[in-house]
């Protein structure tokens, strides 16, 4: 539902959801080094940036949260912070940085991709599939696109998406351009 990065969602603490303005910022990212995992800042500077999010997602963060809250009460005795990551790991092994590694999130997915029958999408795919819809449903442009992923140049976005467009738009915007 929202185009991002897999280290930028193992990234994220609770303090990056804004529930009322419905806007999560992405301010960094979990990457793997080695066997252990560290937080860094985004890829570029044009990484760094807000999502809008609907309220599909927020209904099923605040539940996430709610969760959250409960495990933190019982496994570690204290209240959930707006400093915890979402994705809290109490077995973490490195307090500094106490979030699953981000290849759990691989196995987790292909684990489901097994159980559904869905094999061969990898979880980065999920990310274009986002994109494409937003293009495919015209919800969205390039421009919109690229500043979504974070993309530090619109070629970029283009090179990879533009191909989805459906030929009826083009035909469209083909048209209108003759008015």
């Amino acid at each position: 539902a929202t185009g991002m990065r897999r280290g930028e969602i193992m990234g994220l603490k609770w303090s990056d959801l804004d529930f009322e303005k419905k806007i999560i910022s992405i301010e960094r990212t979990a990457v793997e080094v080695g066997s252990k995992v560290e937080i860094n800042s985004p890829k570029t500077k044009d990484s760094i940036r807000k999502l809008y999010i609907g309220d599909s997602l927020i209904k099923l963060l605040k539940n996430w949260k709610k969760e959250q809250s409960e495990k933190c009460n019982f496994a570690l005795n204290r209240k959930l912070s707006e400093k915890d990551f979402l994705f809290h790991n109490i077995f973490a092994e490195n307090k500094d940085v106490p979030i699953y590694h981000p290849t759990s999130v691989t196995q987790c997915w292909n684990r489901c991709q097994k159980e559904l029958n869905l094999q061969g999408i990898r979880f980065h795919d999920l990310r274009h599939f986002h994109a494409i819809q937003l293009l495919i449903q015209g919800k969205a442009n390039i421009k919109d696109i690229q500043n979504r992923l974070g993309h530090s140049d619109s070629a970029i976005t283009m090179d990879t998406y533009m191909r989805y467009v459906p030929e009826e738009r083009n035909k469209e915007v083909g048209a209108s351009a003759d008015e």
